[in-house]
């Protein structure tokens, strides 16, 4: 037989294999078959993995068959989503499960990748087509940071690459949004809406309604892929891209994103996820109104958290601590040996700085404070330091060497229970600006938070 014959006679198994194979798919199209037809196969075994969030579950193995062709059958009551098929020790498929009978494959050994070719899913088309996408895109995201290493960011060049780059993401999230759209009666459009990759940096704030508007959350299988996890943080931190908000305003921002996020449908399983996701994050915070908020729509799915006694001592401490209440008044005797009260300290505002000389962040902070005292102290700031380090000698002489120049004051064993309790101190540092009527202005949790607000007082 010659070499033409012998390839003809191959193709046409080939080709009977895969009908047969198609036959079989719609005769139990509750089952999901899947096939990779690979021309010079990598060897004997293949295995087929399910995402769960960023991690793999074994679903199945197989030993290759006539010609290279490797084929599972996933029972009617598998989860769909993304799954990865490996075939060999280094090359990896991933793929979309859902609600197609069969997923047909064809690729060489010597380039899995880029010559693989969806012969039969339309779902998978579409995501095979968005993950070159974006890796061609985080190929030329990858040059051109290496590049700006090399050249200043101010210099003609250096100016370049930064516009190159932002043209690059604009021009990769214009082209995943097309594809989406597209394709939106499709599960791959969510799965490409989901990718953080697909959402670029904005100047402002995205809203809940924007950011989640091309995402079918009633799916559960969007659970099943390492993105969504990675979206729901990603969709959180562009919340705050927007640098001149203080403390207060960016926990309206926070609370009023969860509340219109967990009020859109979704599936009960994804809001389960979602609820645990932001509880776990937020609820050793000091964004008390988003935690709230959280455990307000979260409903049972926040039980857990809402029924944490920790966590309940420490909203019930905090509801006394809202802004424009009253602050608990308390005398103090300063490493100066003045007995002061809050009510007649110098300043039109005050600032309380609970700190522990044993606290690095409280002791990075103290730099950045000395600059904003020296700004603001003459038109009417005054910062109380209040060590929470018990009746600690070591506390004036920390602040007579590094030349602390505000008021300073030491937890006692007779004031530490008070103090504690009616500022809910649970950590350190931690900050409350208080007016001259005793009423709480802010509650900043850093120095930029504290700069922001002091900018639009004075």
């Amino acid at each position: 037989m010659s070499k033409n014959s012998a390839k003809t006679v191959k193709m046409a198994h080939r080709i009977l294999l895969t009908a047969s194979i198609m036959a079989l798919a719609a005769s139990a199209s509750a089952q999901t078959t899947i096939t990779l037809d690979i021309q010079q196969s990598f060897g004997p075994q293949a295995w087929l993995y399910r995402y769960v969030g960023d991690s793999f579950k074994l679903i199945d193995s197989c030993s290759v068959g006539y010609n290279g062709l490797y084929r599972f059958v996933l029972s009617a009551d598998a989860p769909h989503g993304q799954y990865q098929l490996q075939i060999g020790r280094a090359n990896t498929i991933d793929l979309l499960i859902h609600n197609e009978p069969l997923i047909a494959m064809r690729t060489t050994i010597f380039a899995v990748h880029d010559s693989l070719k969806i012969v039969q899913s339309d779902e998978n088309k579409v995501f095979v087509k968005f993950n070159r996408l974006r890796d061609n895109y985080k190929h030329k995201h990858k040059m051109l940071t290496q590049l700006q290493k090399l050249y200043p960011t101010q210099s003609p060049f250096g100016q370049q690459l930064a516009e190159e780059q932002t043209n690059a993401q604009t021009e990769f999230c214009e082209q995943a949004q097309r594809l989406a759209n597209a394709h939106s009666n499709l599960l791959a459009a969510s799965f490409i809406a989901i990718d953080p990759e697909t959402h670029p940096t904005q100047p402002q704030p995205e809203s809940a309604d924007s950011y989640w508007a091309n995402i079918d959350l009633q799916h559960p299988s969007l659970l099943h892929t390492p993105q969504w996890e990675a979206s729901l943080w990603h969709f959180v931190g562009q919340l705050l891209r927007h640098d001149q908000l203080d403390k207060e305003q960016q926990d309206d921002l926070y609370s009023t994103a969860f509340a219109a996020l967990l009020n859109r449908p979704m599936a009960d399983t994804v809001r389960a996820a979602i609820v645990h996701s932001l509880c776990n994050g937020f609820s050793e915070s000091d964004y008390y109104k988003a935690i709230e908020t959280l455990l307000a729509h979260g409903g049972r799915h926040a039980e857990r958290f809402a029924q944490d006694p920790e966590l309940r001592l420490r909203l019930k401490q905090e509801r006394q601590l809202t802004i424009g209440a009253k602050a608990h008044d308390f005398r103090y005797l300063t490493t100066e040996d003045r007995l002061l009260r809050l009510s007649n300290s110098p300043g039109r505002y005050r600032l309380l700085l609970f700190w522990s000389i044993w606290c690095p962040h409280c002791v990075e902070l103290l730099p950045d404070l000395r600059q904003l005292y020296n700004q603001y102290q003459s038109k009417g700031l005054e910062i109380i330091g209040i060590s929470v380090n018990v009746d600690d000698p070591e506390v004036a002489n920390f602040v007579q060497s590094n030349q602390l120049p505000w008021l300073n004051t030491v937890f006692t064993s007779k004031n530490e229970d008070e103090l504690a309790k009616h500022y809910n101190v649970d950590g350190t540092p931690k900050m409350l600006l208080i007016d001259d009527k005793m009423r709480i202005v802010s509650k900043p949790v850093n120095i930029q938070q504290l700069r922001l607000k002091l900018e639009k007082i004075f």
